[in-house]
């Protein structure tokens, strides 16, 4: 079991990004992938508490890190290794967001940064389709990753702090 604080972009933000998410084979998909909200994962913990226990620990720690907004600008698209980082758009890091994460961690008792900073997920893709995560990701740079011209711009990006059980 694990827990995870999201940042979630406001209405238009999200509904721009799901445009994408949402429509995987415009991209080069062969077959549907999981569908998933627009969100960076600012923090998680797993834990051998109960749920109950989990949410409560989180739920206590969220007024010392206030209900934020925090400017999210983005570097590029890249690829991962993980499931739930195949295809993402890389979080610059800056000082606002590095202040929220050390607050939340604080807040929590998580002595580590996290292995690597925050993403947004674009698409979710299973190992065992690696080719085509490969030609997905090509068809998004040519598309949507040239020229830093990302799906949504930075300026309308006030990401909300929220919480999700994972």
């Amino acid at each position: 079991l694990g827990i995870s604080l999201w940042l979630i972009p406001p209405g238009l933000s999200a509904y721009n990004f799901k445009q994408i998410m949402d429509h995987p084979k415009k991209f080069g998909s062969l077959y549907p992938l999981s569908r998933f909200e627009p969100h960076i994962t600012l923090t998680t913990f797993d834990t051998s508490l109960s749920e109950s226990t989990c949410v409560k620990r989180l739920m206590e720690a969220i007024p010392p890190i206030g209900k934020e907004r925090v400017r999210i600008d983005f570097e590029n698209i890249d690829m991962g290794n993980t499931l739930f980082r195949s295809i993402f758009l890389r979080v610059k890091r800056t000082p606002d967001l590095t202040k929220l994460m050390c607050m939340t961690n604080k807040a929590l008792g998580i002595r580590q940064e996290p292995w690597d900073f925050p993403c947004q997920s674009i698409f979710y893709i299973p190992e065992h389709r690696f080719p085509e995560k490969e030609w997905i990701y090509e068809r998004l740079q040519e598309t949507i990753g040239s020229n830093g011209d990302l799906p949504v711009r930075s300026e309308s990006l006030p990401f909300l702090l929220d919480l999700l059980v994972v």
